[in-house]
């Protein structure tokens, strides 16, 4: 039986890792080739990871309708899929990367459901200690990832970062072969709405939007607000970000220790909002890049703690897994396929720093929306 898990828990840490390291690759410097290497407008950023979120998004919901043994079999294909349009990054141009925007978006949605699923697929007494691993590893590979990408340019070009990371880039259709999904789905439910309109699941996607949104700016804009405003080098602007998740790591790997079934989520969800509000509060006020430094070790923790939480509300209340967890992805990847766009005009209109202050109202907001559905809940 220890055998049976400590493969499991090996698969799922190579297969989160490297997927969440190059997905983040992509999502944090594209943006940043797209400004400095191809000259584009502030605007083209936020629909290029728009377009990227649309195509994942409608991917996730063909993933949902799926049975599990075409869902193995496409899950296989998409991890393939997904490789080769990483490593074809290397080459790209000003019309090639918006065709592989839209192919790794569609095969990063059908593969990132799965993978949740997958890691909910334990019996039920280790569960949530097995996602809070999966959580862990998130963080761990967000590390990585920028600390690497910091290294390979202080010699290379942003465009070489895809193909030395495609070294990593190829675990994944690799270890997809090592998973079937079988039965994982406890029960076969089409009432599909109602798990949408379920307060669970509503509370669920505005404890992660409440962060979604200010960790959505500070990976599209946080290096350019870096270099812009504190004058910081490519190779600084990508470490900062492995300092930020640094923190997020061993939040979450605490978190994995400490969970039970007895943990009140509601107040973890309160206390993720709280140092939200305050970090950034700290981005605004701050006038050198230490405090700027200072802000995102502080949103580090609130990181490390949302997704964990929301994973936790959706383990607890559904038992349709599979269907659950694909909504919950596809809606998340709905709503950023046009948050991008959204907060790239208000950037260009009002600057980073003022989307910043916006940003920090809205997260009072949502929490304000979320304490009531509790309360009804």
């Amino acid at each position: 039986m220890r055998s049976k898990y400590t493969t499991f828990v090996v698969i799922l840490f190579l297969l989160t890792f490297s997927i969440r390291l190059t997905n983040n690759a992509i999502s944090i410097t594209i943006p940043l080739i797209s400004k400095y290497e191809l000259n584009f407008p502030i605007i083209f950023l936020g629909i290029l990871l728009s377009a990227f979120s649309f195509t994942s998004f409608l991917s996730s919901i063909l993933n949902s309708k799926l049975e599990d043994r075409t869902r193995t079999k496409v899950f296989r294909i998409a991890s393939i899929i997904y490789l080769i349009s990483f490593i074809s990054f290397y080459i790209t141009n000003r019309v090639l990367i918006w065709i592989l925007d839209c192919i790794a978006g569609f095969s990063i949605g059908i593969i990132w459901p799965n993978l949740i699923t997958y890691a909910g697929s334990v019996d039920e007494e280790i569960r949530e200690k097995v996602i809070g691993l999966y959580s862990a590893f998130l963080s761990l590979s967000l590390i990585v990832g920028p600390a690497i990408e910091s290294f390979i340019l202080l010699k290379y070009s942003l465009n070489d970062i895809f193909l030395f990371l495609s070294i990593i880039a190829v675990i994944i259709p690799i270890v997809s072969f090592k998973i079937e999904f079988n039965d994982l789905n406890l029960t076969q439910n089409k009432n599909n709405e109602r798990i949408i309109r379920s307060p669970a699941f509503i509370m669920t996607l505005l404890n992660n939007i409440m962060y979604d949104i200010p960790f959505g700016m500070i990976s599209t804009f946080g290096g350019i607000y870096a270099i812009s405003h504190f004058n910081a080098s490519y190779s600084l602007a990508e470490l900062i970000y492995a300092i930020f998740f640094i923190i997020s790591f061993f939040t979450r790997l605490f978190f994995s220790f400490i969970i039970s079934k007895n943990t009140n989520i509601i107040k973890i969800i309160s206390f993720n909002a709280i140092l939200t509000v305050i970090g950034l509060s700290l981005i605004l006020l701050s006038n050198s890049i230490i405090y700027y430094i200072l802000a995102l070790i502080i949103l580090g923790i609130p990181h490390g703690l949302t997704y964990y939480s929301s994973l936790i509300l959706l383990s607890r209340n559904f038992s349709e897994r599979n269907r659950a967890n694909s909504y919950f992805s596809g809606t998340l990847l709905g709503l950023g396929s046009v948050g991008p766009f959204f907060l790239s005009s208000i950037v260009e209109g009002l600057g980073i720093r003022n989307t910043f202050l916006l940003i920090t109202f809205g997260v009072i907001s949502i929490f304000t929306v979320l304490l009531y559905l509790y309360s009804k809940k």
